[in-house]
Order: C-alpha cells, then sequence, then structure tokens
C-alpha cells in the first residue's frame, strides 16, 4: 500500500500490509503526524516500520515481476522498489528510479497489458483543473 500525504512527517511511504498491525498514525490525534503516540517508521514500540519513503505525491502501487512500482506525481517519476526481507515479520527496499520524466510528466496510475508491457496514465499539468492534456503511455519492459 503507499500512503500519500504525510502532513508534518515526510517522507510518503509504501507499508507493508499485515492484518491488523499497527503503522503508527492515528488520525485522533491530529493531521500534524506530530504526537508523540504517532509513529511513521516504526519509531515506537510495536508499530510496524515503513518498506519504504516515496518521493512527493505518490498514487498508485503495482506490484509486478516482484518489484513494487510507484507513480511520484509530485517529482515525475515512477519509482521501482526491490523488497528484501526484514526479520521474519516484514521486508525493506532498494529504491530506484525506473522512468524520470520533466516538469510535464505526472504519472498517476498504471496498469499491465497481456503482453507485458506498462500503461501508464499521465495528468500532464501541475493543475488539478480538468485540462484535457492528459496521455497514456505504454511502456515495454525488457
Amino acid at each position: 500500500m503507499v500512503d500519500n500525504d504525510a502532513d508534518s512527517m515526510p517522507p510518503c511511504r509504501v507499508v507493508h500490509v499485515v492484518p491488523k498491525a499497527d503503522y503508527g498514525f492515528g488520525f485522533r490525534f491530529g493531521r500534524a503526524g506530530t504526537h508523540p503516540l504517532q509513529a511513521w517508521n516504526g519509531e515506537l514500540p510495536g508499530t510496524m516500520p515503513m518498506l519504504a519513503g516515496t518521493e512527493e505525491a505518490p498514487c498508485a502501487i503495482l506490484c509486478y515481476r516482484g518489484d513494487y512500482w510507484v507513480t511520484s506525481w509530485g517529482d515525475n517519476r515512477i519509482e521501482r522498489y526491490t523488497p528484501q526481507r526484514n526479520g521474519a515479520a516484514t521486508v525493506t527496499s532498494v529504491r530506484e528510479d525506473a522512468i524520470v520524466g520533466n516538469s510535464m510528466f505526472r504519472p498517476v496510475d498504471m496498469a499491465i497489458a497481456p503482453d507485458g508491457s506498462m500503461y501508464v496514465t499521465d495528468w500532464v499539468d501541475r493543475s488539478y483543473n480538468v485540462h484535457r492534456k492528459g496521455r497514456i503511455w505504454r511502456i515495454r519492459l525488457a
């Protein structure tokens, strides 16, 4: 799962979902993320650490060929995270910038086609308004 909007406690994060686990953030403590009973990376006993910190505004996560691919709308890129075991209960990861675009590349979502290529929706513009500039990219991965 990807966690967007870190409020005052960046980075945004990818978390390894474990049933009934505590990931450290409880809205009952407010939005700032700075309450002493909140954790962001497993720093409190009994809370799960993040799999990885992501760049700004992750919108989607896709498991593909054993890696996690994450769109970073705010930083114009698609990141790939290779999971590695971290003890018996969870994983961590190594990050790689898989695709880096210019300021007009705003990846939002991804899907895998039957032939194994990846489709990526691109919002294009930093504006949130509907602007009809969007694109769809087809990426063939080696």
